[in-house]
């Protein structure tokens, strides 16, 4: 691996990548850590996230150091017009540039994916609320989406209108006016025993290797690493269909996909992630050897072979319903922390982190306020480390979905016995820890 201990990072991040920032110090000399924080009246917990964590260096001002600066890290999905100017000064950016429009913008993304030949559902866009309710009074088993705006609606699933008053009502309430300037999408739920995707990088091509994760929705997840060339052939086939797309855009950065094999056998994309996946990155990050290799020459559009420490990774979600109001302290063993990733964190000892408090509305974000991991050899190893760091996370209100990595296994074997190639060791009925 070549030295980089004389090259300066800068990680613009919107709070929830601390992690990579910490990783990046064991691979470059100093490693610069940005939150946008600007405005008219603007609050120190903003600007906060990265504090005092050994060899992060927090900066409250972006331009000032531009011409310090060897690489430039976006690990989300926002700032592509910001990334493709430093790409114009000859700058390295590790990052999606306008790539993130697969994320962003949903409905450009469907009609994207018919005119490459991928299988889309049926779907709709509507403008407005009321027109929303119109056609959810109408439908069932479906899915709503909205795009760019995370903070104001993550999707959720329709059932039925008598089910989803409640939820139409409170967004009538927090969007006030904009109810009637808003668009949604609306897709059909695909009928499927499988869901499969996509966890690795792409830097213009695609890597040696990548991850076939499994994910318990909002608790967890089961990572293999495997030749790009074993992943489901379904996964390689939308990787293809995409590929001239982030070409095009100069992408150069992780990326994950879900895709859900229909009952007609075909590959139905339903989501893509074009920045760090929360799950499946805390795992990619920890567990490349050669992390700065791969970020220092992917950002220049060079394909370097990524070297693995294990070959199985879990991901257990932590979560707490105090954190995301107040300031929450949680205790990390100095041994575990390379191995857990707070959001929007400062570090107050060795073995103290502090979560800021974000005041937003848990009903839309959620209480997530970190991700635990274990890497193993095995399957087995890899959960029994996850579930060890676990027990030693402690805080208020604090609990880990440690649970949910377990009751993934039967889903995992039966896909395998299936044809759906997980791992070539023997996928264990259940795992004691």
């Amino acid at each position: 691996m070549s030295d980089y201990s004389n090259r300066r990072v800068l990680v613009y991040d919107g709070g929830l990548n601390i992690g990579l920032a910490n990783a990046l110090t064991k691979f470059f000399g100093v490693v610069l850590y940005f939150t946008p924080w600007s405005r008219a009246f603007p609050s120190m917990t903003e600007i906060v996230p990265g504090y005092g964590y050994d060899g992060v260096v927090r900066v409250t001002d972006f331009w000032n150091h531009i011409n310090e600066v060897d690489l430039f890290v976006f690990p989300d999905c926002y700032n592509g017009d910001l990334q493709v100017y430093l790409d114009s000064i000859g700058k390295r950016v590790w990052g999606s540039r306008m790539g993130a429009n697969l994320e962003l913008h949903r409905w450009q993304t469907k009609e994207l994916m018919k005119s490459v030949g991928l299988p889309v559902q049926p779907c709709q866009q509507v403008k407005g609320l009321d027109a929303l309710r119109e056609l959810l009074k109408k439908k069932e088993n479906c899915f709503v989406k909205l795009s760019k705006f995370r903070g104001d609606m993550e999707s959720w699933q329709h059932i039925n209108y008598e089910l989803s008053q409640p939820r139409l009502d409170e967004l009538a309430y927090r969007l006030g006016p904009l109810q009637h300037m808003a668009t949604f999408i609306v897709e059909d739920e695909i009928e499927t025993e499988f869901e499969v995707g996509y966890d690795g990088i792409f830097t213009g091509s695609w890597p040696n290797v990548a991850m076939a994760g499994w994910e318990k929705k909002d608790a967890g997840l089961l990572a293999s690493v495997m030749p790009y060339d074993d992943l489901p052939e379904e996964v390689r086939e939308v990787n293809s269909r995409l590929e001239e797309f982030l070409k095009k855009t100069n992408y150069r950065n992780f990326l994950s996909t879900e895709i859900r094999i229909g009952e007609d056998s075909l590959p139905y994309l339903i989501d893509v992630t074009n920045r760090t996946p929360i799950p499946s990155s805390a795992i990619q990050i920890a567990n490349m050897k050669n992390l700065g290799d791969v970020m220092w020459h992917g950002a220049a559009g060079e394909n370097v072979p990524i070297e693995n420490h294990s070959q199985f990774g879990a991901e257990a979600m932590i979560y707490s319903d105090w954190a995301h109001k107040h300031w929450m302290n949680v205790s990390v063993p100095e041994d575990v922390q390379p191995y857990v990733t707070l959001f929007h964190s400062v570090n107050i000892s060795k073995e103290v982190e502090s979560v800021v408090p974000q005041n937003h509305d848990v009903a839309v974000i959620g209480d997530e306020i970190g991700s635990v991991i274990g890497l193993g050899d095995t399957i087995e190893e890899a959960i029994q480390e996850c579930h060890d760091h676990a027990e030693e996370i402690k805080g208020m209100g604090l609990y880990v979905k440690v649970e949910s990595l377990g009751s993934l296994l039967p889903q995992i074997k039966e896909a395998q016995e299936k044809g759906i190639k997980f791992s070539d060791d023997p996928v264990p009925e259940s795992v004691e820890t």
